[in-house]
């Protein structure tokens, strides 16, 4: 655990104060070339940058984090700050002054810097977005690239069990704190803390709640080389991890239905947007993920979402199968 982390943590429960004053004091400390730490501790710093009652309360925060610290390392619980070397260099290009202060993690942190793919999709997703999802999840993994997704029911759960049963690596980025992290039964017989890596953007003992689930669809694209869509209603969380990956130009596949699902209208809202097509192959019934792939290479950001013209360029083709039931021709 950095002592920048512990700084961050420590005014980031403060109450009334927020990541706009941990910003803020972060900057009055860079330019008084103080750490993070030096500057939290000083009440001199403090009232300087914050005021006498954000800087009274950030103070009586201390023995509290002390406190919450003991905790997380009794639970193999870990935290980085964005001053840290070992933070993402990726998710901070690409969130910018958004990016998360501070992340919590559990399990192996190497898998921060290796190639990603984030899935997103309906909590009630139907059995062909299950086979979608499984089969892409499949294909990425054993191709040696990670699964990012976000531990809820549906596409995230078959997406990480698929990695991890077929040997391969995931990250479970979640919308609340780490204190209460349960392994979910659906995945204990194929879990393992070397290939898993669990992090979240928000205080150890956050809840749940639906702007925290939204917030995290941007940690989880800023973490993909790509974001692939299996299914999503308009309006719907997945949805909105479609647009978030489509805003920060992340390349976005989502999968092209034939008769197409109701839990499925919004892939097609957001392929017009500028999603590409994921279809598979109609002999092999195996997704095709050149083109994801290709973005996982070249690790793409793309300055501008694609125009009508460019779309055709990743139309399926004549050999291309679009997602039916496991029975299609």
């Amino acid at each position: 655990m950095s002592q920048s982390a512990e700084a961050f943590l420590q005014i980031l429960s403060a109450p009334r104060v927020g990541p706009a004053s941990a910003k803020k004091l972060h900057a009055w400390a860079h330019e008084n070339r103080l750490s993070m730490r030096e500057a939290v501790d000083s009440s001199g710093a403090l009232v300087a940058a914050l005021g006498v009652r954000k800087a009274e309360a950030v103070a009586s925060m201390k023995s509290e984090i002390v406190r919450q610290l003991e905790k997380q390392a009794a639970q193999n619980v870990s935290m980085i700050s964005i001053e840290d070397p070992e933070y993402p260099t990726q998710l901070k290009q690409r969130l910018g002054k958004d990016a998360p202060l501070v992340i919590t993690f559990r399990g192996n942190i190497e898998l921060f810097d290796v190639s990603s793919v984030g899935f997103c999709g309906s909590r009630h997703v139907t059995d062909r977005g299950l086979q979608a999802a499984s089969d892409s999840s499949r294909e990425f993994t054993t191709s040696g690239v990670n699964i990012v997704s976000g531990y809820a029911a549906g596409v995230d759960t078959v997406a990480h069990r698929t990695a991890l049963e077929n040997g391969g690596t995931t990250t479970i980025v979640l919308a609340e704190g780490l204190n209460d992290f349960r392994v979910k039964k659906t995945f204990r017989d194929v879990w393992d803390w070397s290939r898993v890596l669990v992090v979240s953007e928000f205080l150890p003992w956050a809840t749940w709640n639906a702007q925290s689930a939204m917030q995290r669809n941007y940690t989880i694209a800023g973490l993909s080389a790509a974001m692939i869509l299996i299914e999503a209603r308009p309006s719907s969380g997945s949805y909105a991890a479609g647009l978030a990956a489509l805003e920060m130009g992340v390349p976005l596949f989502a999968a092209d239905y034939r008769d197409e699902p109701e839990s499925a209208e919004g892939n097609r809202s957001l392929i017009a947007k500028g999603a590409r097509k994921l279809t598979r192959n109609a002999k092999t019934k195996r997704p095709l993920i050149d083109l994801v792939m290709q973005s996982v290479k070249n690790n793409t950001v793309f300055a501008e979402l694609p125009g009508s013209e460019q779309l055709g360029l990743w139309a399926a083709s004549h050999e291309d199968n679009l997602w039916q039931g496991s029975n299609a021709s």
